[in-house]
Formats: C-alpha cells, sequence, structure tokens
C-alpha cells in the first residue's frame, strides 16, 4: 500500500474521530445542560414549596398570638376598671381564660417555631421567641396561683405586666409578618 493511501486512510479516519468526539461532547453538553435546567426547575420549586410552607407556619404563629393578644386586652381593660375588694370579682375567670388559651396556643406555637428551625431570615427570632414562650405563663400563674390582685400596687403590676406582654406579642406578630412572603396583615 502507497503511503499517501495510508495517510489518507489517517486523515479519514482521524476526521472520524475528530468528528466522533465533537459529536459526543455536543450530545454530552446537551445532557448536561437538560439536567441543569431540571435542577434549577426543582429547586426553583422547593423554594416556593420552602417558602409556602414558612408562610404557613407563620400564620399559625400569628394567629395564635392574636387570640392571646385578645385576651390579654380583654384582662387588660377588666384591669383598669377593677376595684380591690370588689364584691363581683371575676379576676379569677379572667385568669383562667389566658390559661386555657396559653396552654393550647403554646403548644401549636411551640410546634410551628420548631419546623421554622433554619428557614428564618432573623436569626434570633427563634430563640427570642422560644424565650418569650418560657417566660409566657407568667400572668395567668400570678393571677390564678399567687393571687397577685389583692392590693392596688400589686394590681397596678399586674397592668403594667400585661400591658409589657400586649407589647411584646406586637412585635413577634410584626417580626413574624416580615417573615411571611405576602406580609398581610
Amino acid at each position: 500500500m502507497p503511503s499517501w493511501v495510508t495517510e489518507v486512510i489517517g486523515i479519514l479516519v482521524g476526521a472520524f474521530l475528530a468528528a466522533f468526539f465533537f459529536w459526543l461532547g455536543y450530545r454530552s453538553s446537551e445532557k448536561v445542560r437538560e439536567m441543569t435546567e431540571r435542577i434549577d426547575e426543582r429547586t426553583e420549586l422547593w423554594a416556593k414549596g420552602e417558602q409556602e410552607y414558612k408562610d404557613h407556619q407563620c400564620k399559625i404563629i400569628i394567629e395564635e398570638l392574636q387570640g392571646i393578644q385578645d385576651t390579654e386586652h380583654k384582662l387588660k381593660t377588666y384591669l383598669t376598671g377593677y376595684k380591690v375588694g370588689d364584691p363581683n370579682n371575676i379576676l379569677m375567670f379572667q385568669g383562667m381564660a389566658l390559661d386555657g388559651l396559653a396552654n393550647s396556643g403554646i403548644y401549636n406555637m411551640k410546634d410551628a417555631i420548631g419546623q421554622l428551625q433554619g428557614m428564618l431570615n432573623d436569626k434570633s427570632l427563634s430563640k427570642e421567641f422560644s424565650d418569650y414562650l418560657g417566660a409566657f405563663y407568667v400572668l395567668p400563674k400570678m393571677i390564678l396561683e399567687h393571687k397577685q390582685y389583692q392590693q392596688e400596687h400589686q394590681l397596678d403590676f399586674l397592668r403594667h405586666f400585661a400591658g409589657e406582654q400586649m407589647e411584646k406579642i406586637r412585635t413577634f406578630i410584626d417580626r413574624f409578618k416580615k417573615e411571611s412572603s405576602d406580609n398581610s396583615p
């Protein structure tokens, strides 16, 4: 076989191999592009789902806080008109209403804040809210167990404490609304 035939065969084999590897590279890059697009779509769906889940958990917390806030507002309104030694004392019932709401609401809020771990933008919110939930039982306990409303200065303390609690609740409601994507009131 003449040398020029060997060279032509070598060139043809080289061209064939180059075309084959070019086609293989192109095909591989198409597959990689398709996989990247699928991963991007799934990531987007997951992020959307995660945000919806986060919004749902924030909504649970906000609704529970609003219920507690309404009850505390009623308590504070009652305390404003309450007179020490009044024979029509229903403060005990106000305390029981707050205690009952606290027992059911706290469980739901603890569960929701546990579900939100790592999803919150405000990294201190989870810890501060958990600390607040731990201290929440103070007001109903003061009313029900310690009867901290027998003297006027104790009553003033309860009024002040209820006002502080309402302000904390308002602050947490605002912070959870900021975490929620819809930021609805």
